[in-house]
């Protein structure tokens, strides 16, 4: 807990934390479970050479996949892509929400995405990580709702803090409602949608977007 307590009464180590817009609280939950797992923290590097000053990411690298560190094929939709870039680059509500049924090509949006910046084809997206979380998968990360809560606070603190993240949320809908065996996480969702330091693409059918989503009336 030393790097908890500087960051609470070591003044420079405070002002560092003001100045990357790092939370007490997002760090607080940062250390904590870093010391739940006893491996030494390593850094992640993708294919881009990722700059040191990058967080450490080791609960994101665990629970998400990677999608810039992948082998993958030319870009595709690049009108879409150009709208999704404009979004993510904004100042506030630079979060996007891609709705359709399978097979619209959802899924090869974000894949074009991490490709086009793989390749360098989106210079001001240079170094970013897009990192895919299954929503369906983070549900079954803890034995009851608030230790997954735990760790979906966790990788979003991880995302936030690294800096250079864009984070998709699959299935988002499976994390904004109580119905059909599903887990509300909109309090710890709603804050990184609201304070702009985190880009997310949340991913979802219409037919959930609208049972599941649309009614929560709070993202």
């Amino acid at each position: 807990q030393i790097f908890l307590t500087l960051s609470q009464n070591f003044p420079p180590a405070k002002n560092y934390l003001d100045q990357k817009n790092i939370k007490a609280k997002d760090f607080e939950i940062l250390i904590n479970h870093l010391s739940h797992y006893q491996k030494k923290p390593h850094a992640a590097f993708g294919t881009l050479g990722k700059s040191l000053s990058f967080g450490y990411t080791n609960n994101l690298d665990k629970f998400c996949t990677e999608l810039t560190a992948k082998n993958l094929p030319p870009p595709q939709k690049q009108q879409l892509l150009l709208r999704i870039e404009k979004v993510i680059l904004r100042p506030s509500a630079n979060n996007v929400l891609l709705v359709g049924e399978p097979g619209v090509g959802r899924h090869t949006a974000l894949t074009s995405l991490a490709s086009a910046i793989q390749k360098e084809e989106m210079p001001n997206l240079a170094e970013r990580r897009v990192m895919l979380l299954d929503a369906v998968a983070l549900l079954g990360t803890g034995e009851n709702v608030s230790e997954t809560k735990t760790n979906f606070e966790a990788i979003l603190a991880e995302a936030k803090n690294a800096g250079n993240v864009i984070l998709a949320i699959d299935t988002i809908d499976q994390v904004v409602s109580e119905a059909e065996s599903r887990i509300d996480l909109t309090d710890v969702l709603s804050t990184i949608l609201t304070d702009n330091t985190l880009p997310i693409i949340g991913i979802t059918t219409l037919d959930d977007f609208n049972r599941f989503v649309r009614p929560n009336g709070t993202i």
